[in-house]
């Protein structure tokens, strides 16, 4: 870990409830742990995901060391941490791509 900017990396999991695949094929994203920015992300290789089906997938995250030890202090004291996403992503199937606004929050338990 640095002083200026850190590489995170972590698994993202992508439901997708049509009954068609669609394809994945950019996406940028802001991560928050309880409310406080972590860190920024994008995604740039074509991804599929499979019909009513949940694809799992890494990204890696860039953050700065202090906004790495503030939320590492939090998830010392409690593991489950409220995480928002918030940005953008180009999906769509046969050539044809829109781009999909991302707004994700939910708990999850972190494990170290």
């Amino acid at each position: 870990m640095g002083f200026s900017e850190n590489t995170l990396a972590a698994d993202i999991k992508l439901y997708n409830p049509n009954s068609y695949n669609l394809q994945l094929k950019s996406a940028s994203m802001d991560i928050y742990f309880n409310d406080r920015f972590l860190g920024h992300s994008s995604v740039d290789a074509l991804i599929i995901l499979q019909a009513k089906d949940t694809t799992s997938f890494p990204i890696r995250m860039q953050a700065s060391a202090k906004d790495i030890l503030k939320n590492t202090a939090d998830l010392l004291l409690n593991p489950n941490v409220k995480i928002r996403i918030t940005g953008s992503a180009k999906a769509g199937r046969g050539g044809f791509f829109i781009n999909v606004p991302i707004n994700y929050e939910g708990m999850q338990k972190i494990k170290f």
